[in-house]
Formats: C-alpha cells, sequence, structure tokens
C-alpha cells in the first residue's frame, strides 16, 4: 500500500510538470545557513535560502533557492534567448537584482531580496508562459527543472544540485 502511495504522488507530480503554465509562484519565507567552504579553514561562507511556494491547481510545494539558483536560472534564460530577439528583449527588462555586499544577514535587507527576487520570479514566470514560439520546449524544460516539485516524495529538499548543499549547510 505505501508503494502504491508512492507511485501515485510521482505519477501525479509528473502530471505537473505537464500543466506548468497554470503555476502561480511567491516567496514564502527564507533561512540563513552556513556552508562549509574548503578555501578557509576557520571561516564560513553565510549564505541565505529563499523558500519558494509554488502552487498549481491541484497541489502546492516549496522549493529551497539561493541567489545562486536565481542566477543560474536567469544565465539559462539568456542561453535561451539567444536566438529570439523578443524574448531577449524581454529577459532583459526582467534584470536579475543585485546581491548586496554588507549586511546581507540583516532582517530588513533579506525581507527587500525577497520582494524584489519575487517580483523577478513572477514576471519571468508570467512572460514564459504566455509566450509562444519555437523556444518553448526549452524554457518549459527550465522552469519544470528549477521549479518542478521534488522528485523524491519523502524529502522535499531532495533535488539535483540541492542535495551537495543541504549536506554541506548548517542551520544558524
Amino acid at each position: 500500500m505505501v508503494c502504491s502511495s508512492a507511485l501515485k504522488k510521482l505519477s501525479s507530480s509528473e502530471d505537473l510538470l505537464h500543466t506548468w503554465k497554470q503555476w502561480r509562484c511567491c516567496i514564502h519565507g527564507s533561512r540563513v545557513i552556513k556552508m562549509n567552504s574548503k578555501k578557509f579553514l576557520f571561516f564560513h561562507k553565510v549564505d541565505i535560502v529563499y523558500n519558494v511556494r509554488v502552487v498549481s491547481d491541484t497541489r502546492r510545494w516549496v522549493v529551497p533557492f539561493t541567489f545562486n539558483d536565481f542566477r543560474h536560472l536567469h544565465e539559462e534564460l539568456m542561453k535561451i534567448a539567444h536566438n529570439n530577439k523578443q524574448f531577449q528583449d524581454a529577459i532583459t527588462n526582467f534584470p536579475l537584482p543585485r546581491e548586496h555586499l554588507f549586511n546581507r544577514r540583516d532582517m530588513l535587507v533579506i525581507k527587500g531580496m525577497c520582494g524584489t527576487l519575487e517580483h523577478y520570479l513572477v514576471n519571468v514566470l508570467r512572460y514564459c508562459q504566455k509566450m509562444t514560439g519555437d523556444d518553448m520546449e526549452q524554457m518549459a524544460k527550465v522552469l519544470q527543472n528549477y521549479l518542478g516539485p521534488p522528485q523524491c516524495t519523502s524529502d522535499p529538499l531532495s533535488r539535483h544540485t540541492r542535495n551537495a548543499l543541504i549536506a554541506k549547510t548548517k542551520l544558524i
């Protein structure tokens, strides 16, 4: 019985990938973490994880994002937009917010970054959902890769590159 419920969840997550045009997202919260760094023995890199809540018609899930994940998403969308002038203009009109160098752990700075990153992500998602053309399949794959439901049904944080992040992090 447990296996059949797990299979139903997996098949429903595969069905959710096909309905990505109805997804809505917002940043639901954030947390500050310390990451172990091999470059510096005694100093830990402090990073902020933003919890992006994605809502479809039938399900909702939370995807952890760091600022590097937002940067990689923007870079991949710019690679797709290289051949499409209209999409390239739209992506440049939705610039990725810049990360603060100082006071990154300040509560008001984190709250401000949540707002600007949510604005960026919502605008990019809405534009990609409305766009039609040759690059639609590539955009769908990129958005499904970053915003799709977690693959493992037991742990919502076990995703492709986030495994290394979670293994190296420690909550402050």
